[in-house]
């Protein structure tokens, strides 16, 4: 900065006066100030400047070759560089870690202190509804026949580093079980009043009348909900999610989760969120399935339609008599009731024993084909690079027209097939008794027809039933019983 300049001294002296008012005055929100305000800084830096050479030139003495420094310059650029800083972490809160998730990296460090819950009792009518607010724990709900009142029983982690602290933390975070309006039952926990540098979870149990419905809000966890005949809505960011006997709709949205496992449920399931297994057995409402998933997603028994939207791959069914297996690499499908509908980027696919129509799209990937007996379903496949079979029972009738730009054709059928080669690739073309259209395209593979029998449901072996995992947390715990039989899972 140029000797004699008198920018310098007024901008120390205007923060310095800022701050001092700060010390005087605690509530004035210096930061707050300085973040929003700080580019009339270099408004009143190049005002000053300018006036400097008015002064100069008025008076007749020599002017600066540049009204601008090297070094204001470099000054000025740190200023925009802090300021914009200021601005943004005040403004964008999720721009860094915050408090709590600082926090998480180092609350582990501490000592898990166990503290016993007594049991709470709560009178209910027969179809309360039970909610369960901003919880991080393990929570087993259960419906009771002929109950007309809710049990509260478990245990409380606190992980600290010092014992007089989690004593201090689990008289800051009662139970309380409280009734609302509509027959609500509010299950609150106060986790959230506990000490920033200690981590709050419970296990509970909770049994109440089967005619509840559920509503459960939660951060990190694992909810086991069985035998109740309301409705379940569950939203956490973090959670498992186990759900056996539910007379209701279903819905669950999670940001993050190792499993939802659904069997046994009347209504509708609505899941949404990211995670990796998925498995929904014997449902009698639709399944609406929607997220990234990276595990194995299983299907058996489902009444009504089937969609999954997922980040690579969309899938709907009319109805699932049998199941459906995806795991990131392979979708696999037996005794499916159309019209399938199957839009996928790159995944190998076997159907089998389905009936319908099948609309299905795909970029890479190798695609099986064996129809149910009966009446042939209508085909229109399309992929870009991979190969294509299809297995056609004796006697069935079919317009089938079947085409690969690069690739081989490959005609095991017999009569009226007829193949043709043409260039890189070839085609197969056969109409038999007026049969439905079947139109089998890849740009970059090869195609097979072939001969073989009308396709049925192999009948699976139940699984025996695998011990829940201990609860998260709670790694000394023993586990409790095992959930339902899981769904086979592919080969």
């Amino acid at each position: 900065m140029r000797r004699g300049s008198i920018v310098a001294p007024l901008i120390l002296i205007g923060l310095g006066v800022l701050f001092l008012l700060h010390n005087v005055w605690p509530e004035i929100p210096v930061m707050d100030v300085v973040s929003t305000y700080w580019p009339f800084l270099l408004v009143a830096w190049g005002g000053l400047r300018l006036l400097e050479i008015f002064y100069l030139a008025a008076n007749s003495r020599p002017l600066p070759r540049s009204g601008v420094s090297g070094g204001e310059w470099v000054l000025v650029t740190f200023l925009f560089l802090v300021g914009s800083g200021m601005w943004a972490a005040r403004h964008y809160h999720g721009w860094f870690p915050d408090g709590r998730a600082l926090r998480g990296l180092v609350v582990d460090f501490g000592e898990p202190f166990d503290y016993p819950l007594a049991p709470v009792e709560k009178a209910c009518g027969k179809t309360p509804k039970l909610i369960l607010e901003n919880f991080r724990g393990s929570a087993r709900i259960t419906g009771v026949d002929n109950a007309d009142k809710i049990q509260v029983a478990g245990r409380k982690t606190i992980r600290a580093m010092q014992r007089r602290d989690a004593d201090t933390a689990d008289q800051q975070t009662p139970l309380e079980v409280v009734t609302g309006k509509d027959n609500e039952v509010i299950v609150r926990l106060n986790q959230d009043k506990a000490n920033d540098r200690m981590r709050v979870s419970h296990d509970l149990d909770i049994t109440l009348p089967r005619g509840a419905s559920i509503e459960c809000h939660g951060r990190f966890g694992d909810f086991d909900v069985r035998t109740v005949d309301g409705s379940v809505d569950i939203d956490s960011d973090n959670a498992g999610v186990r759900l056996q006997d539910i007379g209701g709709n279903a819905r669950v949205d999670l940001r993050r989760s190792d499993i939802v496992r659904a069997v046994n449920v009347k209504g509708t399931v609505d899941i949404r969120g990211r995670g990796q297994d998925v498995e929904l057995e014997n449902i009698l409402g639709q399944v609406n399935l929607e997220g990234t998933y990276t595990g194995q997603l299983q299907f058996r028994k489902l009444a009504q339609p089937l969609r999954f939207d997922g980040a690579q791959t969309e899938l709907k069914v009319a109805k699932l008599p049998g199941e459906i297996r995806m795991s990131p690499g392979d979708l696999v499908a037996n005794n499916v009731v159309g019209p399938m509908v199957v839009n996928a980027r790159s995944r190998d696919i076997e159907i089998s024993a389905f009936t319908q129509a099948l609309d299905l799209t795909l970029d890479r990937g190798d695609v099986d084909l064996r129809p149910g007996g009966g009446a042939m379903p209508k085909l229109d496949v399309r992929t870009h690079s991979g190969d294509i079979d299809l297995s056609l029972p004796e006697g069935a009738r079919y317009d089938l027209k079947a085409q690969t730009d690069h690739g081989e054709v490959h005609e095991e059928y017999g009569a009226p097939m007829k193949m043709s080669e043409l260039g890189d690739g070839g085609s197969i073309t056969g109409v038999s008794g007026g049969g439905p259209s079947m139109r089998l395209t890849t740009d970059r593979g090869s195609i097979t027809v072939r001969k073989g029998g009308a396709e049925a449901l192999t009948p699976i072996p139940e699984p025996p039933a695998p011990p829940e995992p201990p609860v998260k947390g709670h790694p000394s715990k023993a586990p409790r019983p095992g959930p339902p039989p899981s769904l086979p899972t592919t080969e």
